[in-house]
């Protein structure tokens, strides 16, 4: 498989996790017990889907044929998670198609950073700003505004705060789940605590 390339994970002697890779290294099949994760990649190199499925390995075999268009296997009934990836011209991921999770849409600016997450679904949707320096900004900002010591302070429903030499020492989700970290005088972290509301 190369140098550095995974193949199999035991403990104790015994098969924890397989892994198959094609001649560019690239993993396309993995089990974990009796389910098998099957990846796919498109002529640019870029994942085209993937699935995962309980059918037996000789069962897989069967069905996976080059003859045969990927998606009638990626999207066969017996998997029960599967996910299709397209890209625009400039390469950039544009949708991808979800069992679980339905269709998502992505639209980028000419620069090719992410303008919006679409899926349709007021809720889930995302729309994202950014300042001169490529920084995300709050969705709420002015596009003209910037990011004052080039620390993001809040994204969506995250609040962030640092200390004089730009450590993270305070994260804050929503209200229900709030984090402190310290760091040691050569600005390593020493300790993380968490509490949450639940």
């Amino acid at each position: 498989y190369g140098s550095g390339h995974l193949h199999q994970l035991n403990l104790d002697g015994q098969l924890i996790s397989d892994m198959e890779r094609d001649d560019l290294h690239r993993e396309i099949f993995r089990t974990q017990g009796k389910l098998t994760s099957c990846f796919g990649y498109d002529s640019m190199g870029r994942k085209a889907w993937q699935y995962a499925t309980t059918l037996p390995a000789e069962k897989l075999s069967q069905i996976q044929n080059p003859l045969i268009k990927p998606e009638r296997y990626v999207e066969h009934a017996y998997n029960p998670i599967h996910r299709r990836y397209e890209y625009d011209p400039a390469g950039e991921l544009s949708r991808t198609l979800d069992k679980l999770r339905g269709e998502t849409q992505y639209e980028y600016e000419a620069n090719g950073q992410l303008l919006a997450r679409n899926t349709g679904r007021v809720v889930d949707g995302e729309e994202f700003r950014y300042d001169a320096a490529a920084n995300r900004l709050n969705f709420n900002t002015s596009r003209f505004d910037h990011v004052k010591d080039n620390r993001l302070k809040q994204w969506a429903n995250q609040e962030y705060k640092y200390d004089a030499w730009g450590n993270l020492i305070e994260k804050v989700v929503g209200i229900v789940r709030w984090q402190t970290f310290t760091y040691d005088c050569e600005n390593r972290l020493v300790k993380t605590e968490t509490m949450a509301d639940t």
